[in-house]
């Protein structure tokens, strides 16, 4: 098995492993996390893990921007790393090497009730441009906050009430409006059926705060619930 460069292992961290156990794509003697460990204890993880290693190296070669290692370094931090079972790993895992599919009722609830810290408002300030039509130019950078509530549901510890407002260029908005998400080990869920469209939303605490990750499977939750220029996916908040 090659060793990957040392830039790659910095970015996927280390972990521990026995002499009797499969090596993952990094160094195994130093692990620190719950995650890191169960990847090299357990030979289905490690080939996933190295698996993922390998794609990632390639697809670093083949740009010369931060994007992919930006990608990466966001995976690992409000995916991979929220696992708490192998059940989780191994959706986090295939995903990444095969595509996201939109979840249904019967897959989502499983795994360890999320923590108070799943509960929250969070935040994000942007500036949007505005065009003006009378002097066909674009006006100067107005400032705005995007917001997103998640809010419990009283006896229901697996499931939340999310409400949320964006708004893009010109003006355009996208918005969630009293939407039940289900908790799926480590993220809220919310299906649109109909649609086949699922936004998913991670979160993760970082001291004393809690930050969020939207990922919009596919991109198709977007078509229904934002205006021409908004988007939900890859958009990152915090508590304040």
């Amino acid at each position: 098995m090659k060793k990957l460069s040392v830039s790659i292992i910095g970015i996927l961290g280390t972990c521990f492993v026995s002499a009797n156990t499969s090596a993952a794509s990094f160094d195994c003697t130093k692990a620190s996390t719950w995650v890191e460990t169960s990847i090299c204890s357990d030979a289905e993880l490690s080939d996933l893990d190295e698996k993922m290693a390998q794609q990632y190296k390639s697809e670093l070669a083949e740009t010369t921007t931060n994007d992919i290692r930006h990608a990466q370094q966001t995976w690992l931090k409000f995916q991979r790393n929220t696992c708490k079972s192998k059940e989780c790993l191994l959706r986090e895992y295939k995903e990444y090497l095969e595509g996201r599919d939109v979840s249904y009722a019967q897959d989502l609830i499983h795994g360890d009730a999320p923590s108070q810290q799943a509960f929250d408002t969070f935040y994000e300030d942007v500036d949007i441009s505005v065009y003006n039509p009378d002097t066909q130019a674009w006006g100067e950078a107005q400032s705005t906050t995007h917001d997103i509530e998640i809010n419990s549901v009283t006896n229901r510890p697996y499931i939340a009430v999310v409400d949320a407002t964006l708004i893009f260029t010109n003006g355009h908005t996208c918005s969630v409006d009293t939407e039940v998400a289900y908790w799926a080990d480590n993220h809220w869920s919310i299906v649109d059926y109909y649609e086949d469209a699922e936004l998913r939303l991670y979160p993760v605490s970082t001291g004393s705060k809690t930050e969020l990750l939207l990922i919009d499977v596919d991109g198709q939750y977007r078509l229904s619930h934002c205006g021409m220029r908004g988007y939900f996916d890859s958009k990152t908040f915090e508590t304040m």
